[in-house]
Formats: C-alpha cells, sequence, structure tokens
C-alpha cells in the first residue's frame, strides 16, 4: 500500500468506480469535508461512507 502522503486524491473517483462504490463515490468529499472539520478518525468516516 502506498503511503498517505503519495496518495493523489483526484484519482479516488476513478478507483471508486474501479471497485464499484458508486454510494463511496457519491458521497465520499462530503464526508471527508465533515471529517476534517469535526476531527473526526479515518475509520469513523469510513464507517460513515460504508453506512
Amino acid at each position: 500500500m502506498t503511503a498517505a502522503t503519495e496518495t493523489d486524491a483526484h484519482k479516488l473517483p476513478a478507483l471508486l468506480n474501479a471497485l464499484r462504490l458508486p454510494s463511496f463515490k457519491a458521497h465520499w468529499q462530503e464526508v471527508t469535508e465533515m471529517a476534517d472539520h469535526e476531527g473526526w478518525a479515518t475509520a469513523q468516516a469510513l464507517a460513515l461512507l460504508a453506512e
């Protein structure tokens, strides 16, 4: 797995398409903005997306 500093968030929509995760693709930006603003742990943001 690549380090977080090497991850390009611009690739995320294509990756989510490849993984067939349309709900993640539709909501990831909103959830990550909330997580950043509220200081959530990564797992908390992923759990919200998975719901």
